[in-house]
């Protein structure tokens, strides 16, 4: 199992047409988002238009959480219409083949995978303790100032605000956060799970 401890100022930055992306992993690790050759990307990207028209990743599918904001998306394919309205830590999740228009400003937080994986985004409290699921892949995305994430192994990641954890291919074991500093929220941490359909 490996475990990739990213600092904030490590992260990649560029512009989309409606605001800024930062991508915080694209796996594997030498994939390029603008070549569509990567199995998974996780990013935040901010919305500062207060309409835009979301890139088109027709072989992807997407998770979506608002971490601040307020938003309303409009999904469109040849065969359904949808609407979703999205406020702080809610998601939706979508193929990226569809044309999506947002409305509103926020920013988010974004999984996109490819359709042999399966993902999901989960809200991290603290000293609460989680389940590792043998070979799926975890990240996690700090809210707070600063957090550890204790191991049941014995071993202690500890994040700062915007950092992230990536565990690989991680063996079955128990996680437990737990927040350094005071925060007046009780959510502490973002998770995304990926698995491979196939394993």
């Amino acid at each position: 199992m490996n475990r990739i401890i990213r600092r904030k100022s490590e992260y990649k930055k560029s512009i989309w047409p409606g605001g800024t992306t930062t991508e915080l992993l694209i796996w594997p690790e030498k994939a390029l988002y603008e070549e569509r050759n990567f199995i998974y990307r996780i990013s935040t990207a901010t919305v500062n238009l207060p309409t835009s028209t979301f890139t088109s990743l027709s072989s992807y599918w997407r998770e979506l959480m608002i971490l601040d904001g307020e938003i309303e998306l409009f999904h469109e394919s040849a065969s359904r219409r949808r609407e979703v309205k999205l406020s702080a830590f809610e998601q939706d999740s979508f193929s990226g083949a569809e044309t999506t228009t947002s409305y509103g400003q926020c920013t988010d937080f974004n999984l996109i995978y490819t359709p042999t994986y399966t993902g999901s985004l989960s809200l991290i409290k603290p000293e609460e303790k989680y389940e590792i699921e043998k070979g799926a892949d975890y990240f996690y995305y700090s809210l707070v100032e600063e957090m550890q994430i204790r191991f049941s192994d014995g071993q202690t990641a500890v994040l700062g605000k915007g950092d992230s954890l990536f565990l690989q291919a991680v063996d079955q074991m128990t996680i437990q956060p737990v927040a350094n500093t005071y925060s007046s929220s009780d959510i502490i941490a973002i998770e995304a799970k990926i698995s491979n359909i196939k394993r």
